[in-house]
């Protein structure tokens, strides 16, 4: 190939290629569905993007919580990834979804992600992995202030 390191761009009439912004997506939602947790009623959220990559993946409309971590091995998961050219780290922030009456079901879930200290691992088959956690994991590993927030990884 050319040693000047400069590719050459085809223009295309058809295609319009539009730049994405530095920081994408802020506050923008990137996902709307349930997050369910056996013997816990399903909370109906939307996922706001708060720091990291755009969720390019399609989503399943439920998350499935099925296990636990320690806050310290998802961070150091976190640490090992940062070396990886595929995959991309997402941070988002729960919300409970706006045609919710109550949020009693949203408190009950984040009550519990505080009361164990642990980080909540959802299903996401093979490929990818989701991650749910309270605002005290929230704080200690990215610094997000909001005590009755929940918060999550998504690493697509």
């Amino acid at each position: 190939g050319p040693a000047s390191g400069k590719r050459d761009k085809k223009a295309s009439p058809k295609k319009e290629v539009k730049q994405e912004p530095a920081e994408p997506l802020v506050n923008a939602v990137v996902w709307q569905g349930f997050l369910c947790k056996p013997h816990l009623t399903d909370v109906r959220v939307a996922a706001f993007h708060e720091r990291g990559a755009p969720v390019r993946v399609q989503l399943p409309a439920q998350l499935d919580i099925v296990g636990r971590m320690k806050p310290e091995a998802l961070a150091e998961f976190l640490v090992q990834l940062e070396t990886s050219r595929t995959r991309n780290k997402t941070l988002i922030r729960f919300e409970l979804h706006e045609e919710c009456v109550s949020d009693r079901a949203y408190a009950a879930l984040r009550n519990h992600c505080e009361d164990q200290g642990r980080v909540c691992v959802v299903n996401l088959g093979r490929e990818n992995q989701g991650y749910v956690m309270g605002p005290t994991a929230a704080r200690d590993l990215f610094n997000f202030p909001d005590e009755s927030k929940l918060y999550g990884v998504l690493v697509l």
